[in-house]
C-alpha cells in the first residue's frame, strides 16, 4: 500500500513538474525541463550525499581550497 502511494505522488510530481516547467519557460532565457524541477524531489539519501561530496569537490578545486584532516 505504501509503494503505491508512493508511485501516485511520484506520478503527481512529475505532472506538476512537467505543467511549472511550462510556466518557468515563459519567463527565462535558457529552458528549465521536467527533469530539472523533478529529480531533486526525488533523490535518495545516498543520491543526496554524493552530490553533496561532488559540489564540496568542486569548491575546494574551484577556490583552492586546503582540505584539512
Amino acid at each position: 500500500m505504501i509503494e503505491a502511494h508512493q508511485l501516485e505522488q511520484k506520478e503527481k510530481d512529475y505532472r506538476t513538474s512537467y505543467f511549472l516547467s511550462w510556466v518557468i519557460n515563459t519567463q527565462v532565457k535558457k529552458p528549465i525541463s521536467t527533469s530539472d524541477i523533478f529529480d531533486p524531489l526525488w533523490l535518495t539519501t545516498e543520491d543526496k550525499k554524493q552530490k553533496a561530496l561532488e559540489e564540496r569537490q568542486h569548491l575546494i578545486k574551484e577556490f583552492g581550497l586546503e582540505v584539512k584532516k
